[in-house]
Protein backbone atom coordinates (compact mmCIF):
# COMPACT_ATOMS: atom_id res chain seq x y z
CA UNK A 1 0.00 0.00 0.00
CA UNK A 2 2.02 3.35 -1.00
CA UNK A 3 0.60 6.24 0.58
CA UNK A 4 0.72 9.76 -1.16
CA UNK A 5 2.13 13.04 0.53
CA UNK A 6 -1.25 14.23 0.49
CA UNK A 7 -2.74 11.00 2.21
CA UNK A 8 0.35 11.57 4.82
CA UNK A 9 -0.35 14.89 5.72
CA UNK A 10 -4.29 14.46 5.82
CA UNK A 11 -3.44 11.88 8.47
CA UNK A 12 -1.41 13.83 10.42
CA UNK A 13 -3.91 16.27 10.32
CA UNK A 14 -6.72 13.60 11.59
CA UNK A 15 -4.15 12.56 13.89
CA UNK A 16 -3.49 16.53 15.41
CA UNK A 17 -7.49 16.53 15.91
CA UNK A 18 -7.44 13.98 17.52
CA UNK A 19 -4.36 14.58 20.15
CA UNK A 20 -6.59 17.54 20.48
CA UNK A 21 -9.61 16.21 21.29
CA UNK A 22 -8.40 13.81 23.61
CA UNK A 23 -4.95 14.23 24.59
CA UNK A 24 -1.53 12.43 23.76
CA UNK A 25 -1.76 10.60 26.73
CA UNK A 26 -5.10 8.98 25.85
CA UNK A 27 -3.79 8.57 22.22
CA UNK A 28 -0.81 6.75 23.07
CA UNK A 29 -2.64 4.48 25.52
CA UNK A 30 -4.95 3.79 23.05
CA UNK A 31 -2.32 2.94 20.46
CA UNK A 32 -1.02 0.68 22.66
CA UNK A 33 -3.89 -1.43 23.47
CA UNK A 34 -4.53 -1.32 19.60
CA UNK A 35 -1.35 -3.46 19.08
CA UNK A 36 -2.35 -5.24 21.65
CA UNK A 37 -5.59 -5.95 19.97
CA UNK A 38 -3.50 -7.18 16.94
CA UNK A 39 -1.05 -9.42 18.80
CA UNK A 40 -3.95 -11.12 19.88
CA UNK A 41 -6.00 -11.44 16.84
CA UNK A 42 -2.61 -12.55 14.27
CA UNK A 43 -2.26 -15.45 17.24
CA UNK A 44 -5.72 -16.35 16.94
CA UNK A 45 -7.03 -16.30 13.75
CA UNK A 46 -3.45 -16.62 11.67
CA UNK A 47 -1.20 -18.83 14.38
CA UNK A 48 1.46 -16.47 13.57
CA UNK A 49 3.31 -16.12 16.40
CA UNK A 50 6.28 -14.28 14.85
CA UNK A 51 4.10 -11.45 13.97
CA UNK A 52 2.33 -11.74 16.93
CA UNK A 53 5.04 -11.06 19.20
CA UNK A 54 6.20 -8.16 16.87
CA UNK A 55 2.92 -6.74 17.95
CA UNK A 56 3.56 -7.23 21.38
CA UNK A 57 7.30 -5.33 21.21
CA UNK A 58 5.08 -2.73 19.40
CA UNK A 59 2.84 -2.33 22.44
CA UNK A 60 5.65 -2.40 24.70
CA UNK A 61 7.62 0.25 23.08
CA UNK A 62 4.50 2.69 23.42
CA UNK A 63 4.36 1.89 27.37
CA UNK A 64 7.79 2.18 28.05
CA UNK A 65 9.17 3.68 31.18
CA UNK A 66 10.95 6.47 28.99
CA UNK A 67 7.83 6.83 27.14
CA UNK A 68 5.48 6.82 29.91
CA UNK A 69 7.83 9.39 32.00
CA UNK A 70 7.40 11.64 29.12
CA UNK A 71 3.97 11.74 28.54
CA UNK A 72 3.14 12.05 32.32
CA UNK A 73 4.48 15.67 31.72
CA UNK A 74 1.88 16.62 29.25
CA UNK A 75 -1.03 18.34 30.46
CA UNK A 76 -4.82 16.38 30.96
CA UNK A 77 -6.62 16.56 28.09
CA UNK A 78 -9.66 15.54 26.92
Amino acid sequence: MSATIYDASEMIDALESLVDKYGMVKIMVGLEHIADEKAEHVQSTWQDLVLADVWRKVSAALISKRLSNALNRLPIQG
